[in-house]
């Protein structure tokens, strides 16, 4: 199993993680972990269209890492597909252990 760990960096309250993101799949996936970006690759079944692609983006990442909507922003990257995402209140141990345990399920 990929280590998602690489892909999340503490940080004071919370962590931040590196995504990529892949718009209009047929439904919502943690699809894996790009070792050579050190990113965790999702796919959002939402349109890259008025923020519809990171609206289910974060309401997805909620649901998987079982925090509050509210704990969750986007820190970087809000109009690319590339993005960094502040989650509150989850170290960064855990939450990579919650991204692996998500992986392929969708």
């Amino acid at each position: 199993m990929p280590s998602f760990l690489k892909a999340v960096k503490g940080t004071k309250g919370g962590s931040l993680i590196s995504i990529e993101v892949s718009p209009k799949a047929s439904a919502n996936a943690i699809a894996g972990f790009n070792e050579w970006r050190g990113t965790v690759e999702i796919r959002v079944a939402a349109e890259a269209r008025e923020g519809e692609a990171n609206r289910e983006l974060l309401r997805f990442l909620s649901d998987i890492l079982e925090i509050p909507s509210e704990n969750i922003s986007i820190n970087s990257g809000a109009r690319s597909s590339r993005k960094t995402i502040a989650i509150k209140g989850l170290p960064p141990d855990e939450c990579a252990r919650r991204l692996e345990a998500a992986h392929g399920r969708r």
